[in-house]
């Protein structure tokens, strides 16, 4: 694997680069997606939460402009979910996009793609059509339990007209994956 440059040559990290997002392995291994100018993902890897970090792929989608990126972990794949900010990759607009990634460096589209909408369904079966949802967190209520990695809820921030709240959305893993 080439390495492109490491993170901590750039600490304080670079102009722009924000919205990290980690994935920690058992084992201490890191796999980080951070936004970077242009709103574009770069992927850095590292040994350890402190060790040195290694560029391992830049603008994963070179497309689409993604931002608020989160990474999740299941069955030998890494699920990467961040705002489609220009609706390359859903076709919409500000949705949720899906990527998936064997070793984080080479992602491709989920199927299906669209990690969220901006239709919420409730439980009475009565929707709401919100302005905007954005900065999506995958969420594990049962994290530290062995064997339970997958998250359980999806977070995201909403807008209906001048109302904002978030939004906690149960999940189940994706079919297949």
């Amino acid at each position: 694997m080439t390495v492109l440059w490491t993170v901590d040559e750039c600490l304080p990290i670079g102009e722009d680069c924000n919205n990290p997002a980690p994935y920690v392995h058992e084992d201490g291994r890191i796999l980080l997606a951070l936004r970077i100018r242009g709103l574009r993902i770069d992927i850095a890897e590292a040994n350890a939460w402190n060790g040195s970090y290694r560029l391992i792929a830049r603008n994963i989608c070179p497309d689409a402009q993604l931002e608020d990126p989160d990474l999740a972990f299941r069955d030998g794949l890494y699920h990467l979910i961040a705002e489609d900010c220009n609706g390359t990759l859903t076709g919409h607009s500000r949705f949720g996009a899906h990527l998936v990634s064997k070793d984080g460096i080479k992602w491709e589209k989920n199927d299906p793609v669209a990690a969220y909408t901006h239709t919420i369904q409730w439980t009475d079966g009565t929707q709401t059509i919100v302005n905007r949802r954005e900065r999506p967190e995958l969420f594990n209520a049962n994290a530290g339990r062995k064997g339970t990695g997958w998250p359980t809820h999806l977070v995201t921030g909403v807008q209906v007209g001048e109302q904002t709240w978030s939004h906690v959305q149960a999940i189940a893993p994706p079919a297949g994956k």
